[in-house]
């Protein structure tokens, strides 16, 4: 909902956004995209994520054969300049690594 409301307020019209409340996982979600598309036969995408969960979403997403252009968005307004932003940052970063380590097990990108 964040990233729909983001690019609404850049001007995106509304009616152009496709809000996703179903999926659980990257995966899910790439796949839930792809039957969208399909059925609006639709082949590129601007994916909007953060710069390091970027590279596992294109990875996925351009399995399915979408055409993807990188959006990437900074969440943090600055960088870490306490221990509990390093903390912060830490508990974002560490587990996209493990998800990018468990999407390469499975084949998924």
């Amino acid at each position: 909902k964040r990233m729909r409301d983001l690019a609404i307020d850049l001007g995106v019209p509304r009616e152009n956004t496709i809000l996703d409340t179903e999926s659980t996982s990257l995966k899910v979600n790439a796949d839930s995209v792809q039957e969208i598309f399909a059925r609006r036969n639709w082949r590129s995408a601007l994916l909007v994520t953060s710069p390091w969960q970027m590279q596992r979403a294109v990875a996925v997403f351009s399995r399915n054969d979408l055409i993807i252009y990188e959006a990437p968005i900074i969440f943090f307004e600055s960088f870490a300049d306490s221990f509990r932003e390093d903390v912060v940052l830490m508990e974002a970063v560490i587990p996209e690594y493990l998800s990018r380590a468990y999407y390469r097990w499975k084949g998924w990108m």
